[in-house]
């Protein structure tokens, strides 16, 4: 069974896909805009998520799912409020379609007591 946050994310997950979409209400209205960085060459297939303002060797772990190694464009969904702007969503995209499911990144269970983490970003950089 999924946890309710969990599912709630998951569920909500579809809407980093689409360029223009107005989410919230109120105060907390924003737009998501798209913005296209570059492309994350992939050399070793392993894929990690970190904050860059805390990169340590021992804390930045590859997750359980591999890739194909190549090139893969990396589209930040930016939330534009009235008077701020933050990054939303980093999707990187593995395919030019749209997914047919969602899926939690996992890291191997005997690197932590843990099957499951949430990246935490404290800089609003990562």
């Amino acid at each position: 069974m999924v946890e309710p946050d969990l599912a709630r994310t998951l569920e909500d997950l579809p809407q980093a896909l689409v360029d223009g979409l107005a989410v919230g209400n109120g105060r907390d209205r924003a737009t998501l805009h798209h913005r296209y960085v570059g492309d994350l060459i992939v050399t070793s297939g392993a894929i990690v998520a970190c904050d860059p303002e805390f990169i340590e060797e021992s804390t930045v772990w590859p997750f359980v799912t591999r890739v194909a190694p190549g090139q893969y464009p990396l589209i930040l969904s930016i939330a534009h409020f009235t008077r701020d702007q933050y990054v939303a969503y980093a999707t990187l995209r593995f395919r030019e379609r749209q997914p047919t499911r969602w899926d939690v990144a996992t890291f191997p269970k005997t690197w932590f007591k843990l099957e499951r983490l949430r990246l935490t970003v404290q800089t609003r950089i990562a």
